[in-house]
């Protein structure tokens, strides 16, 4: 069991949980960019970090995974961290060009 956004999770509902979310952040992403004060925009910064910070010390502490376990769990930490990292480069863009006065359309 892993606590995860206040939920008690086995395994398999944690990586459903996880990639339903994930999905939901970057399906979201282009539809939300406009929308700052949105729920889950503000809310995805937390719940990446939340996410990847748990799963790693899982990983770390249980060495009982089969490889299957073991990859899909590598491969949220890895998509979360893709996903954080577009984000910074949307936020690093739009404040370059909000500095040159550029409008994004």
């Amino acid at each position: 069991m892993l606590a995860l956004e206040t939920r008690a999770l086995c395994l398999d509902h944690l990586v459903s949980y996880c990639y339903s979310r994930l999905q939901e952040f970057e399906l979201g992403d282009d539809a939300r960019q406009t929308d700052s004060n949105s729920s889950a925009t503000s809310h995805a910064p937390l719940f990446l970090d939340d996410c990847r910070g748990r799963i790693a010390g899982l990983l770390i502490v249980r060495t009982d995974f089969s490889n299957i376990e073991r990859a899909r769990l590598l491969d949220i930490i890895l998509w979360a961290s893709e996903i954080i990292e577009k984000r910074r480069r949307k936020a690093r863009v739009h404040r370059m060009q909000s500095a040159a006065g550029i409008q994004s359309g």
